[in-house]
């Protein structure tokens, strides 16, 4: 079957032209054949699209990945000019994801899945296994993703004793929330390191009771009874829904799933576990926060059990709520991130050495207004609204007592840290989010690093310039590497490319005291995967999934 199209379709032609395609991949039965879209171009300017399955190519050739093009346009035609600025650029990066991991090919199943979740958006319908939103809230925009794929355990990542209880909590949650958690109810194995001392690393927890409780069932560190696990399977039930529909607000506020918490946390084993268990940071006060109190028991009891917490930004108060910034009236704190938006961007021109002229201004302002849309946006992205909190003084205690800046394991010389660090390309002087640092090999960082103050800003451009005259000189300046106007590294902003943190980029510290290549793990950092001896596990940007979906990997 095919369907034609002039390419200068309106945004109803393109929706038509795509659930027509759509409907004639399946046949009777909703089946549909695998194999990948492909395209004739005719002379007066229409597309053929075909839609064969794989077993009628035959020696039929035609050209796959302008069929993804054509596809990709449409959809974003059809559907993405009817979302906001943020959720157009989400939808853009899904397919992106989608093609780059396909060869830039788009298959007939992945595009009948695609197109069947957009509709259901387009009509603002839940799909399978989504919830009705929250009374007086509208349904989410059209574009938002909602995966529903099955899901199987696979038997590599995941730990004897949890196969059971995991294959209780997929038959009792949403097909969703299965899709949702996926990764995390069945982790893979690091392509980078495989070693026989197992390990367990958990990607940034985004605040996320859930991920951390399932972790630790996985690893060993943490038993659960049939009716908590239960409790549990409803919790990740209303997390997914929140994190598919950014419903945040209202999974923060929500005081049955404290209670849930509450009770997950008193009826829980903590034990010795089977894996070493690391969580990479960005645990405590982050989007998925419901109750502080309940997560403050669980990283005290498994940290007793040898579990290993890494410092992420948002596990700082003083990093989530400078000067009590939440507090602010919404209009003021609103005008105060749009207004450091603007003021980010004239700081990136200064650098370039180029014009800030009134249009990049009112760009800028144009998306700062779209990314900010309101106060509760930016409140919700660091817990504001939990149900149960705790203060500056319970949490800077819990830092204190349970966090590590960084972890280096001798066993397989793999360093774990939340934002990852680069080599400066002078001498032996690294950039940080606790500064700059001096080391001569990877133990040496890492124990400057845990030496260092999270609420402290460390050493500055200046600093080290005092202490190598000339550094500023040969140090990069094109990029200015989350560095602030006042020379200090700012620690949300400090993002180092997978790329600088390569063996070969990374000068002394890429190595271990005698001489070993090091492995790093990291979060922060968007658009997770292995790169190198680099393994980032930060869920952001997965194709049928939501930004947000929880990452672990076993090592």
């Amino acid at each position: 079957g095919s369907v034609s199209l002039r390419t200068d379709a309106s945004a109803a032609d393109a929706r038509k032209a795509l659930t027509n395609m759509r409907a004639q991949l399946a046949d009777d039965h909703g089946a549909v054949s695998s194999g990948y879209l492909s395209i004739k171009t005719r002379k007066d300017g229409s597309v053929n699209l075909e839609t064969r399955g794989r077993h009628e190519w035959g020696s039929f050739h035609s050209n796959k990945k302008d069929a993804a093009r054509v596809v990709q346009n449409l959809i974003l035609e059809g559907y993405g000019k009817h979302l906001n600025e943020e959720s157009q650029d989400s939808l853009h990066k899904e397919l992106n994801t989608y093609l780059k991991k396909t060869g830039e090919r788009f298959g007939t199943q992945s595009f009948v899945k695609l197109i069947d979740r957009l509709d259901a958006r387009f009509e603002g319908k839940p799909t399978a296994g989504q919830a009705n939103p929250p009374p007086g809230q509208a349904n989410p925009p059209p574009g938002r993703l909602n995966a529903d794929f099955s899901i199987k355990l696979k038997t590599e990542g995941c730990a004897l004793q949890a196969k059971a209880q995991f294959k209780e909590i997929i038959d009792s949650v949403a097909p969703n929330t299965a899709s949702f958690f996926k990764r995390i109810l069945s982790p893979g194995l690091s392509k980078v390191l495989n070693s026989n001392s197992r390990t367990q690393v958990v990607g940034d927890a985004d605040g996320s009771m859930c991920r951390t409780v399932l972790s630790a069932i996985n690893s060993g560190h943490m038993q659960l009874e049939e009716s908590e696990l239960k409790l549990l399977a409803e919790v990740m039930d209303a997390e997914a829904t929140a994190g598919i529909n950014l419903w945040l607000k209202d999974f923060q506020e929500d005081q049955d799933i404290a209670a849930k918490l509450d009770k997950i946390v008193e009826k829980a084993t903590f034990k010795l576990g089977h894996y070493k268990l690391v969580f990479i940071g960005d645990i405590l006060h982050d989007r998925f926060s419901n109750n502080k109190v309940a997560m403050d028991k669980v990283i005290r009891s498994l940290h007793a059990k040898g579990a290993v917490f890494i410092t992420g930004n948002h596990d700082v108060y003083d990093e989530v709520n400078p000067n009590n910034d939440l507090d602010l009236p919404d209009n003021e704190l609103r005008s105060n991130h749009i207004q450091q938006a603007i003021s980010a961007g004239k700081r990136k021109a200064e650098k370039k050495n180029s014009a800030y002229d009134a249009a990049q201004e009112r760009y800028d302002l144009d998306r700062a207004k779209t990314k900010f849309g309101n106060s509760q946006e930016i409140k919700s992205q660091n817990g504001f609204y939990g149900a149960k909190q705790i203060d500056k003084t319970a949490s800077d205690n819990l830092l204190e007592n349970c966090f590590t800046n960084a972890y280096f394991d001798s066993q397989t010389n793999a360093f774990y840290t939340h934002n990852g660090f680069e080599h400066s390309g002078v001498e032996d002087v690294y950039l940080t989010a606790f500064g700059f640092l001096r080391a001569k090999n990877a133990e040496e960082l890492a124990k400057k690093m845990n030496d260092s103050d999270f609420n402290s800003p460390g050493q500055s451009l200046d600093d080290i310039e005092n202490e190598i005259p000339g550094f500023k000189s040969k140090f990069m300046k094109e990029d200015n590497h989350g560095i602030d106007d006042d020379g200090f590294i700012n620690k949300t902003n400090f993002r180092p490319a997978d790329s600088r943190m390569q063996t070969g980029q990374l000068g002394p510290a890429g190595r271990t005291a005698d001489e070993k290549k090091v492995t790093i793990f990291h979060g922060h950092n968007d658009n997770h995967g292995t790169a190198g001896n680099v393994e980032n596990l930060n869920a952001r940007s997965d194709f049928g999934f939501s930004d947000f979906s929880p990452i672990t990997k076993v090592f």
